[in-house]
């Protein structure tokens, strides 16, 4: 199972008056990643609206490893680097061509919403995210 890459050109409006992609700006898609994780991995729209569960974001980490401006086209890959029970790390690299940008790394829980409290995977997502690990 592979994980779709996600490609944008950076709009000027999240540029900062040195013309360089705003550092604030950068978990927007990566934000946008993760959703695609989640949709790979059986966790996305459909599955928060059929049931009582969902993920939760509880940590995000972004290294900052070059400089973007308006117009640059970046591509973001991402990877599920590990999951147990309850938990989803992820990891996504954002390149311009072969030139990595930057690095986000999530961690998610999966969480009964009507408690809320941390809840573990239904199997047959557990084993999706298995497959799909890196």
């Amino acid at each position: 199972m592979r994980i779709d890459d996600y490609t944008f050109d950076v709009p000027a409006e999240w540029c900062d008056y040195n013309h360089h992609f705003s550092d604030g700006y950068y978990l927007l898609p990566f934000s946008t990643t993760l959703d695609i994780v989640l949709d790979a991995a059986g966790l996305g729209a459909r599955y928060r609206d059929s049931g009582d569960y969902s993920t939760y974001t509880v940590e995000s980490r972004i290294r900052y490893l070059r400089e973007a401006k308006a117009g640059n086209a970046l591509t973001i890959t991402s990877t599920i680097k590990d999951g147990d029970a309850k938990r989803l790390f992820t990891y996504h690299e954002m390149k311009r061509g072969d030139e990595l940008i930057a690095t986000c790394d999530f961690v998610c829980l999966h969480v009964d919403v009507r408690i809320p409290k941390t809840a573990p995977f239904p199997q047959s997502v557990f084993d999706t995210i298995q497959k799909l690990k890196s």
